[in-house]
């Protein structure tokens, strides 16, 4: 078009006769126009007339700006620009040609510019020939209303970014405050979707406007809003598209401009944009697909039909084109009210309404088959006295009472309700059919937990229905049902107290979200609550389930009496309890006494622990399994059970002396009976040392002869039975020192069972025997170790052990002697006048007979008594004679003493003495004290030791 114009003016021009023209001419029908340009330069700068000068600098400029648009001179050749406005300042308006017509240079050279933006998309190089190639003289204004064409040119062409930047480019070319700049700032707020900047400059921009820019500015505004929401991150931006625009005039600041005129214009610009597939590809990618709808793209379409049609619901075509398509993309079981929403139905035409109706019927006979709710339907049915009115009412009534039929059928009762709700009166002949069938409903909503429709149906029976209905009463029982299933009833079951132990936390049941909803239904009588919560728990499986149940519920029961229930059903279970043993019991119990104290004490835990005791290994397994607390209150309560188990706690962990202390204090035969193993033990540990011990050596320190071990009563303790050496023990009395008594004692000593080291408790060792201090009539013994078959005695102030052996495996048996004993120390001091009774070197051959005899005996306080003793005959060996001499005597067993006497010469037999002898002969040694008899103040005060000859 551009190449047939400047063809134009160079043939005018060449009919002039002017050869710089007929040249450039002649170039450009070659294609030559850089040789066009040159040749008119050169003409300019060589001189043109007056009157052809405009022509000439117009014709130049616009080939310099169609080759500026060509290459983008603005980056590539600026020094163009300067010459493009060197021209054009030759211009003053129209130029003139020789036949007379005008060419408008500005038009041409203005509307290539406009191209820069257009089809270059730069509105840099736009903004650099402005500025740089338009004379100052140059009509602007011209420029930015070409501009304006171009814009709504590209907006029709559905091109908004090339759109927006010409926007840009008219308000940096216009007058700030000019219309045209304010049109063009509005049309950017809408493409940057700020509305609110939109709104504010709306009254400016349409104060005056003529329809037809008008309609031009609504298609412009439908467009540039879609393209902002559409390049949105926002979710779901292209509802935002739909809901803006079902307000368009108060959206976008046109209320001055609402009129049912615009709306239909308004309405018919919108169905034209469902007809462009970019549009509903665009919008699609912005919405979210709809459940319920088939195709996306044929949703969107219809949707923006549907709202063309909010503007104008007149349009029969308009119906067409939405009502099938959509209908038909729409699931079966989908509600219908995107039909008709937002639609002005009084403005529908009756022909539509009938039409629309009729695609209904079909679609609700269609529902029905399938076994949908035909009632989200029925309400989309329009009833116009124009369309058909009576005979929809009468279809409608015949699908109503046939789907109430199937529905009762199916026992669908949300359909029921439905159709009940929408039309009472359809099941006026089958109320109690109905409202059984919703009762059931009820039940099956409570399984579920669908409480909102429990009081719908509810509300339904009372309200709809007319019954008489008590939804409290339902939900009682309701929920003592619930509380006696499987679901709760295993949770609180219980057959073992250890789901006692469990923390309220570890323990709780979830009840909700029944129990709330209850809760909350009797708020006002919560007491009802709390029965049924403490029936269920009653009921509760197993001898433990009244107390789980209630630990688990803890939360949700009363807190006036929730402990006291809980106590006592946990007593209660324990003492129903008859599997449960002695030794769980007392484990447990333990834990509960402590934790459910003072209401659950020690004490019934250990009675009843107790009670299920079947043997000592029982007991020890109760005493171990229990707490600390629990032996400390069974010693309070049942002391001897409680000793019996300390001992063997003790005896257990080598503290025999503890043992024995525990199990002297019992005395019940039961406990008796089963502690005697450990009884017996004890004893064992004395008895295998009972029987009569002997000496083996004599001194200052310790002079006994025999130490008897017998058992005592009292498993710490010994009897000790001494008896003291002869010729030991110095007594003056009444001018008579006599050295020949003996002491026999039996002392209680305390036994160390783990050492079996005898004690002898000091306030003994303090004591007298026969009036003489025991310490010295025995020395100064300070204890006995029982070892072996002997015993290792320690004495005060003597480090060497004295060591007896035993002699007899009993107490009280006779040691007779018998045999040949030879003097060989003696002990005493030596004395003329009685070294020659028994002097070392002295025999003794001694015979004590078997039988026992009674004979009066003088004692040492110059009495006699009769005592049961030994006869002794035998012989001595005397220094003084060669020949043996017959001597006679006793054996006391009592003292363990043997008293003889013979008669021995002295001075070459001249003289004839009586010997008096009293020795203690334990196995092969022997102690005597001997003295004359004629000698009588110093009595066995001759002290000799001896041994048995081989």
């Amino acid at each position: 078009m551009r190449s047939v114009l400047f063809a134009v003016l160079l043939v005018a021009l060449a009919g002039c006769g002017q050869n710089p023209r007929e040249k450039a001419l002649e170039l450009l029908n070659e294609g030559k126009r850089d040789e066009a340009i040159q040749t008119l330069e050169k003409a300019i700068a060589e001189g043109v007339d007056e009157e052809s000068a405009p022509s000439i600098n117009g014709m130049v400029a616009e080939l310099l700006t169609t080759k500026c648009v060509t290459i983008d001179c603005a980056q590539k050749d600026p020094a163009t620009l300067q010459k493009i406005r060197k021209y054009l300042s030759a211009v003053k308006g129209p130029v003139k040609l020789p036949d007379g017509t005008s060419y408008d240079v500005y038009e041409k050279v203005l509307r290539n510019a406009t191209r820069l933006i257009s089809q270059k998309q730069s509105p840099e190089s736009y903004n650099a020939f402005v500025a740089n190639a338009l004379p100052d003289s140059a009509p602007k204004a011209r420029l930015v209303g070409m501009l304006m064409d171009e814009a709504y040119a590209e907006l029709a062409a559905r091109r908004a970014d090339s759109a927006g930047m010409i926007l840009e480019a008219i308000k940096n070319t216009a007058e700030a405050d000019s219309p045209i700049a304010k049109t063009a700032s509005y049309y950017q707020s809408i493409l940057n979707n700020d509305l609110p900047a939109a709104v504010a400059a709306a009254p400016a921009v349409f104060e005056n406007i003529s329809p037809p820019d008008l309609e031009r500015a609504m298609k412009a505004i439908t467009f540039l809003y879609m393209t902002a929401v559409t390049k949105s991150e926002a979710e779901n931006a292209g509802d935002v598209y739909f809901t803006t625009m079902l307000s368009f005039f108060k959206s976008f600041g046109l209320e001055a401009q609402e009129s049912d005129e615009n709306s239909k214009l308004l309405s018919h610009i919108l169905d034209d944009m469902s007809n462009d597939e970019t549009v509903i590809a665009r919008l699609s990618e912005k919405i979210t697909p709809v459940q319920g709808f088939k195709n996306h793209q044929i949703y969107v379409k219809t949707r923006l039909i549907k709202l063309a049609i909010v503007y104008d619901a007149a349009d029969p075509n308009r119906w067409k084109s939405f009502f099938g398509p959509a209908l038909d993309n729409i699931a079966l079981d989908q509600p219908l009210t995107f039909m008709y929403d937002n639609v002005d139905l009084s403005k529908m035409p009756s022909q539509v309404i009938i039409d629309n109706n009729i695609v209904m019927l079909r679609r609700l006979k269609d529902m029905l088959d399938e076994g949908y709710d035909i009632v989200p339907v029925l309400k989309e049915i329009i009833y116009r006295s124009d369309a058909d009115q009576l005979n929809f009412t009468e279809q409608t009534n015949h699908l109503l009472e046939q789907a109430v039929a199937k529905a009762v059928g199916t026992k669908n009762v949300d359909a029921l309700v439905n159709y009940a709700s929408y039309e009472p009166n359809v099941v006026a002949n089958s109320v109690d059919k109905v409202a059984g069938l919703v009762i059931e409903s009820i039940q099956e909503s409570w399984n579920t937990n669908d409480f909102e429709r429990i009081e719908r149906l509810a509300d339904f029976l009372s309200n709809t229905l007319k019954i008489n209905f008590s939804l409290e009463v339902k939900l009682s029982e309701l929920f003592s049902d619930y509380l006696a299933s499987p679901e709760v009833a295993d949770k609180i079951a219980s057959y073992t107290p250890r789901d006692l132990l469990r923390s309220f936390e570890e323990a709780r049941i979830d009840l909700n979200p029944k129990l709330d909803y209850i809760k909350q239904k009797f708020a006002t009588r919560p007491e009802i609550v709390q029965s049924r919560l403490r029936a269920a728990a009653v009921n509760a499986a197993g001898p433990y389930g009244t107390a789980n149940a209630l630990l688990s519920m803890y939360d949700e029961l009363d807190k006036a009496d929730r402990d006291k229930h809980l106590t006592t059903a946990i007593k209660l279970g324990i003492s129903n309890d008859k599997s449960i043993t002695a030794p769980e019991l007392a484990e447990v119990g333990s834990k509960l006494a402590e934790r459910w104290k003072p209401e659950i004490t020690y004490n019934f835990i250990i009675n009843e622990s107790l009670t299920r005791l079947k043997d000592l290994d029982d007991a020890r397994k109760v005493w171990k399994a229990g707490s600390e607390k629990f032996r400390e209150s069974a010693e309070k309560l049942r002391p001897q059970i409680a000793s019996l188990m300390r001992g063997i706690d003790a005896y257990d962990r080598g503290d025999l002396q503890e043992a024995a202390k525990r199990f002297m204090v019992i005395t019940d035969q039961s406990y008796l009976r089963a502690a005697e193993p450990y009884l017996k033990e004890f004893r064992e540990a004395v008895n295998k040392h009972v029987g009569t011990y002997g000496y083996s050596r004599i001194d200052d320190n310790l002079h006994i002869v025999t130490i008897e071990i017998s058992p005592s009563s009292d498993l710490l303790k010994a009897n000790v039975t001494l008896t003291s050496a002869v010729g030991m023990v110095e007594v003056s009395e009444n001018f008579i020192t006599d050295k020949g008594r003996t002491y026999k004692m039996r002392l209680s000593a305390d036994v160390n069972p783990e050492t079996l080291e005898l004690t002898i408790p000091l306030d003994q060792l303090l004591s007298q025997v026969e009036d003489m201090p025991v310490g010295r009539a025995f020395g100064r013994i300070k204890s006995i170790q029982m070892d072996n078959g002997e015993l290792v005695v320690k004495a005060e102030g003597d480090g060497k052990p004295y060591i007896f052996k035993q002699i007899a495996d009993k107490v009280g048996a006779p040691i007779r002697p018998n045999g040949r004993f030879g003097i060989t120390k003696q002990l005493s001091p030596s004395d003329a006048n009685s070294d020659h009774v028994l002097p070392v070197g002295s025999i003794l051959n001694i015979t004590t007979s078997g039988s026992i005899i009674q004979r009066n005996v003088e004692m040492a306080d110059g009495t006699s008594a009769v005592l049961s003793v030994y006869p002794v005959t035998g012989t001595i060996l005397h220094p003084s004679t060669p020949e043996p001499i017959e001597l006679e005597g006793y054996y006391n067993p009592d003292k363990n003493t043997t008293e003889l006497t013979y008669a021995y010469p002295m001075n070459d037999g001249r003289t004839v003495l009586d010997a008096v002898v009293r020795c203690n002969i334990i196995e092969n040694h022997l102690i005597c004290g001997a003295h004359n008899r004629h000698w009588s103040r110093q009595r066995y005060t001759h002290v000799v030791e001896g041994l048995q000859a081989k």
